[in-house]
């Protein structure tokens, strides 16, 4: 598995807890899945014996990688965007246009810093937690998560974004710029 340059990869395993590394490349346990750090463009060659090996150091349950990156067509969950220079009157849709524009006009969308993000948007994920019927010991406390937020914006490719109605946020955004994804 080769990539074209790991060292923004290895600074973002280095902010976080869990990471194994499967041909070079680093590998997160999360939630008992483990997964590549890298996107799923970049992945390839994947060793399944050097997996197996990852994933009884690991305690994870599984491995989820993509092999083939858009090589097919297929009902992928990753959203992608190779239009560099997109624009709203480049989407063809006049239904989804008219929707962004009324978001837009009724929504404010910024960027915000680690600490306000951590504090506004740990009432929507906690929330969202526990309808999921995880339990409560799987819910982390406010102090947990602020930690988890502060250890992952040392990362210089991290990048965090709220949407906010009247002043209140109602969506998130925690996103990891790679080199060019």
């Amino acid at each position: 598995m080769k990539i074209r340059d790991d060292t923004a990869l290895r600074k973002l395993a280095a902010t976080l807890d869990g990471v194994f590394y499967v041909g070079g490349l680093p590998w997160r346990n999360a939630g008992g899945i483990l997964k590549p750090l890298a996107a799923p463009h970049v992945v390839r060659d994947v060793d399944r014996k050097e997996v197996r090996a990852r994933l009884s150091e690991s305690g994870a349950l599984l491995a989820r990688w993509t092999d083939c990156w858009n090589s097919e067509e297929s009902k992928w969950w990753w959203t992608c965007c190779d239009d560099k220079e997109y624009e709203l009157a480049g989407i063809r849709s006049s239904r989804a246009r008219r929707g962004i524009r009324k978001g837009l006009r009724n929504c404010e969308v910024r960027k915000i810093g680690a600490g306000e993000f951590a504090n506004d948007s740990f009432p929507i994920h906690s929330a969202a937690l526990r309808s999921y019927g995880l339990g409560e010991s799987r819910v982390p406390s406010r102090d947990q998560y602020a930690e988890s937020v502060a250890r992952r914006a040392q990362f210089e490719g991290a990048e965090y974004w709220g949407a906010y109605h009247q002043d209140e946020m109602i969506a998130f955004a925690s996103c990891l710029v790679i080199d060019d994804a």
